[in-house]
């Protein structure tokens, strides 16, 4: 997958431009003259922190709609481009400071000083937090959707971390490609066409999986931001210590792990959510981890029996 490149015309006279202006700006460390954003540090004051609204900037940071939009998803920026350059994600000097996974319910997840939507999902009244995103309703916590007689494809393709349904209850439920899209001919690590976008997928109704068009906009949208992105709880396995996220945005990542190969991993280290590729010959996630986030568009034979998240968007 390409990195996606923000195009520079450099010019003598703006270069001299810039050089100047590095003189007289150079004592500021708290603004880059290169992406113009403030540094992932800069957190916002609790009063600012209420909905995605009042943190980013429309008129600079949000692609709006004649914004360049990419040509494909090979267009996205790939996983060695996503390390975050945050110096929070650094484990902190006092090991007991540091959090781990010890998430006793779902309200340690989420950020307290953000007013969170919510949904009730019509199949089996489960609740789930919601969070306006980048002008996209984002569900804010992962699908924990598990009743096979109403989805018959689900059966057999879905599983708790460890096999244990209180962690479904807390992080959400792993599915596979077959289950996320909710169709049969989507067989892990085969070609299947999923049809126009949006694609629902094992949403509810009125909502859909992301599409790679959202996820550019949702790379774009975070940037290198990875604390904005994760969860303050979560994190950490009691053996490696992982600083909290800062969760600005509300999105509330958390560390749900993977199932692998039969086996449940990674938990409190790592999280993937399901997305739907441009192509059918690939698979589409974004990944959050430790020191990285990124949107990565995996070929179909290297994915055979992986199981991860779901979020869903609202049409």
């Amino acid at each position: 997958m390409k990195r996606f490149f923000k195009s520079k015309i450099v010019g003598i006279a703006a270069l001299a431009f810039g050089l100047a202006f590095l003189v007289g700006c150079g004592d500021d460390d708290d603004f880059s003259p290169v992406s113009g954003k403030q540094g992932a540090d800069d957190v916002e004051s609790s009063d600012s922190v209420k909905s995605s609204s009042s943190v980013k900037s429309s008129d600079s940071e949000e692609p709006s709609s004649s914004s360049v939009i990419p040509a494909s998803s090979g267009d996205l920026r790939s996983s060695s481009s996503r390390v975050s350059s945050s110096s929070s994600n650094n484990p902190p000097d006092d090991p007991a400071s540091a959090i781990e996974i010890n998430i006793t319910t779902k309200d340690d997840i989420f950020n307290p000083e953000i007013d969170y939507g919510e949904m009730t999902d019509p199949r089996d009244g489960k609740k789930y937090k919601t969070i306006e995103f980048n002008g996209q309703v984002w569900m804010a916590e992962n699908l924990n959707y598990a009743d096979s007689t109403k989805s018959t494809v689900i059966k057999g393709n879905t599983h708790c971390y460890d096999n244990d349904e209180r962690n479904c209850e807390l992080l959400g439920r792993f599915y596979n490609r077959t289950a996320a899209m909710n169709n049969d001919a989507c067989i892990p690590g085969k070609v299947c066409n999923l049809g126009d976008e949006p694609v629902q997928g094992i949403c509810p109704d009125g909502w859909h999986i992301p599409s790679w068009k959202e996820m550019y906009y949702f790379d774009w949208a975070v940037d290198d931001r990875l604390d904005y992105v994760r969860s303050a709880n979560g994190w950490g396995d009691g053996v490696k210590i992982i600083a909290p996220g800062l969760d600005v945005y509300g999105l509330s990542f958390v560390g749900m792990g993977e199932y692998v190969n039969g086996r449940s991993t990674s938990k409190g280290l790592y999280s993937a959510t399901w997305a739907v590729s441009e192509s059918v010959y690939s698979y589409l996630l974004i990944k959050v981890a430790e020191q990285r986030m990124y949107v990565d568009d995996i070929s179909l034979e290297k994915m055979t029996d992986n199981f991860f998240g779901v979020r869903c968007i609202k049409d």
